[in-house]
């Protein structure tokens, strides 16, 4: 784990998790999903149709999908400090 190109490799790739994109072969969009299932849920029922259940439960799962984005950013936030403690104190000792 001693390569510099190793950590600055591991950032860069926890920064495009942070920033919604595709890494390591995954989406991070979470919240395209969501919009996406939204958009196809209005135009599957005819106009103002949507039932008020299935809508409420799209706002909530649209609620919950940006607390998950947000602990996710942070999540990547926290890994990226500690990689960047562990970079430097290994810096230090050589």
């Amino acid at each position: 784990m001693s390569d510099h190109c190793y950590y600055k490799k591991f950032i860069k790739e926890l920064e495009c998790v942070q920033k919604e994109f595709n890494v390591w072969g995954l989406d991070f969009c979470i919240m395209q999903r969501v919009w996406s299932l939204k958009n196809h849920v209005k135009e599957f029922f005819p106009m103002n149709g949507v039932p008020k259940d299935i809508m409420n439960s799209l706002l909530l799962l649209e609620e919950r999908m940006k607390i998950a984005n947000d602990q996710l950013a942070i999540t990547c936030e926290r890994i990226i400090l500690e990689v960047e403690r562990l970079k430097q104190e290994e810096h230090g000792n050589a």
